[in-house]
Formats: structure tokens, C-alpha cells, sequence
């Protein structure tokens, strides 16, 4: 028999998007069919060009994405089960129950701005906030986009996100429109996750991947992959040493994240500079909170919680240290010292389960 891989990337009672692989023939799209429990409601083929997956070398064309449009959300109402099945298979390749289907946000809708702090868990939190609005009310790594863009989306979009930092959101944005919410994470795994992320940009300094980075990661990269270098031992005087930008990416990254400026070095007045400026937030989780976090977003806005089945952007690496190492944690302190004082505060005061007004 036939084996397809199927992923869902967005499902609400509106869509269904995501990738198909077809096992016995990669190279060709596969035909889904999708049924409301034994009544056909249409079919697509999975042939979209997904650039994420050609780059990971995870396809061989990139040609195995679709996005389905669900023709009536009645059906829904009236079957126990969303089914899709690929010609070829004579069992369904994916199913759901339509009560663990979300819903998408109905009414006004609200204008959200997620600050994407890196390796906290945004890229599945974007995915799952995604599935709450519909296909063309949300952009997400906005970063990347030409700044002449921004007002547009401003004007356009119920829902952003991206690694951009609160003094550039407040620069380019204005802020008094939207809900802000942000993620942190423990900050010994984030700066691991960081640092495992610039690594292996330069475990093939041959590659197309490689290439593709800015200059500067490349070099730091290739001085992470050096045989000799000790990430526990000599990763803070690595960061000292680098430019402003550069710096921000191992030192105090996620308070960096909340101040007006760019220190070279975090301090204890960042730090409250930091806290004070939590008070833009409606919402600010943590990524060990994260099923929490994800149902205050559902019931601030109405949406039906789901528990989200897949996370994304997950390493599968070996550990470059151990988190929970004394000597580990001792050396590398200074370079998450703020950090750690910035998300405790955050934990005690579950600050995802207050709602905070926005400054003007």
C-alpha cells in the first residue's frame, strides 16, 4: 500500500493547509479527497511550492503543499469527523474530530502583535494563533518584509508577529491599536537553543544554508564550530567582544527585547527599564507555560481552545551543555543574569493570565 506523510500546518473550521508527501513517488503531488465523515466535500492536489521544505531537503522539488478551503462550516456542525484520504490509499491518511477543530475568531476582530522573542516557542505559537483568523488577516516574521510595508499591514492585518523588539514596534507601529503579547523562556535553554542555532549555520560552510547568512553570522558561526572552542568556558568573552547586534544575540537576549535602547553590556537599570515596560503587554507567557498561555490568547478572544498537537522549529541535535550543570550555570550567569530575574517575575505573576492595558 501507498505511504503518505501528511502535516497540518493550519486547520480551523475555514481551512485546511499543510504538506503531503507521497511516499512512493516524491517527486509527484498527491491527490487528497476530504470527507465530512462519508460525504465527499472536495478535493485538492497537493502541489504548492513550499520553500521551507526544498531548503530542508525534506522534499525533493518543494511541490507538496495545499491549502484547503472548507466549502461550508455546516458540515462541520453535521459530522463527527474530518477525514482526507490520498488517491492511492484506501485508508484515510489524516483525521480529526470536528470538535477538536478551532474556530475562528468571529466579529471585530482584534488587532494583535506578537513579539517574536527568538527560541520561546513563537513559531508554533504563531501557528497556532493563525489558526484563530482567517487566511489573509495575519502576517507573521514581518522582519523580513521592506519597512514601506508596515503601514499597510497595520491597516490590513488582525494579526502580526515577528523578531522585531518593542522600541522598533513602538517606532514603526502604533501601539495604542494593537494587544501586544509576547513569550519568554528559561533562560539557560534559550540561550542554548541560540547559540545550538548560530552553530549549525557553519557545520557545512559549503552550503547553500551557510551562504545565505550575513557575513558576521557566518564568522561566528565558523568560530562556534572551531574544534578547540569551549561554548561554557569562553561563550561570554565571544560576546563581549562582538558589535552592539551581535552582542544582543547571547547577552540578556529576551530583556533586550522589552528596552528602548541597545546596551552594550544589560544592567540592573535595563532590567527595570525591562519590567516597566511588561505594562504594554496584554498577555506575557512562558514557554514551560505553554498550553496556559495558548488558552488565555483562546479566552481573551473568544475562540474555542484546542490543545495544540504538534510544536514546530524543535532541535533534534545533541545538547551542547547541560542546562542544569552547576559549573555550567556559574560560567555562563552573566550572560542570562537579567534574563532570569525578568522571567521569574513573569511566573510569579502569571502575567499571561492578567489582562494588561496598553500604554498610550
Amino acid at each position: 500500500m501507498t505511504e503518505f506523510l501528511v502535516f497540518i500546518d493550519i486547520l480551523n473550521d475555514q481551512r485546511v493547509s499543510g504538506w503531503c508527501l507521497n511516499g512512493a513517488d516524491a517527486g509527484t503531488p498527491a491527490r487528497l479527497m476530504f470527507y465530512g465523515d462519508h460525504h465527499k466535500i472536495g478535493e485538492i492536489v497537493a502541489g504548492n511550492f513550499r520553500e521551507d521544505l526544498k531548503a530542508l531537503n525534506f522534499h525533493p522539488t518543494g511541490h507538496c503543499g495545499f491549502d484547503f478551503s472548507i466549502p461550508d462550516t455546516n458540515i462541520l456542525e453535521d459530522s463527527a469527523c474530518l477525514y482526507v484520504y490520498a488517491r492511492g490509499s484506501d485508508e484515510p491518511v489524516w483525521q480529526c474530530r470536528t470538535d477538536e477543530i478551532p474556530r475562528i475568531i468571529t466579529g471585530k476582530l482584534p488587532t494583535v502583535f506578537f513579539m517574536h522573542i527568538p527560541k520561546t516557542a513563537g513559531t508554533s505559537f504563531n501557528t497556532f494563533a493563525c489558526s484563530r483568523f482567517s487566511a489573509n488577516s495575519t502576517a507573521t516574521h514581518i522582519e523580513n518584509m521592506d519597512e514601506d510595508n508596515y503601514p499597510a499591514l497595520q491597516r490590513e492585518k488582525s494579526y502580526l508577529a515577528g523578531h522585531l523588539p518593542l522600541r522598533l514596534i513602538k517606532q514603526r507601529f502604533d501601539v495604542s491599536r494593537f494587544d501586544l503579547l509576547t513569550m519568554l523562556r528559561e533562560p539557560y535553554r534559550q540561550l542554548h537553543s541560540h547559540v545550538d542555532w548560530i552553530k549549525n549555520i557553519g557545520a557545512d560552510p559549503e552550503s547553500d544554508f551557510f551562504l545565505s547568512h550575513h557575513r558576521f553570522f557566518r564568522a561566528l558561526a565558523l568560530k562556534l564550530n572551531e574544534p578547540g572552542f569551549s561554548i561554557v568556558d569562553e561563550l561570554e568573552s565571544l560576546a563581549r567582544h562582538q558589535p552592539k547586534d551581535l552582542v544582543s544575540l547571547f547577552d540578556n537576549n529576551q530583556t533586550r527585547y522589552f528596552l528602548d535602547n541597545i546596551p552594550q553590556k544589560v544592567t540592573a537599570s535595563d532590567f527595570y527599564a525591562a519590567k516597566r515596560n511588561l505594562d504594554y503587554f496584554k498577555l506575557t507567557g512562558v514557554t514551560e507555560q505553554y498550553a496556559e498561555f495558548a488558552a488565555s490568547f483562546c479566552n481573551s478572544y473568544a475562540s474555542n481552545y484546542v490543545e495544540q498537537k504538534h510544536r514546530f522549529n524543535q532541535s533534534e541535535r545533541e545538547q551542547l551543555f547541560d542546562c542544569r550543570d552547576n559549573y555550567v550555570r556559574s560560567k555562563l550567569l552573566p550572560l542570562v543574569e537579567f534574563d532570569l530575574m525578568l522571567y521569574e517575575h513573569v511566573v510569579e505573576n502569571r502575567l499571561w493570565e492578567v489582562s494588561r492595558p496598553g500604554r498610550s
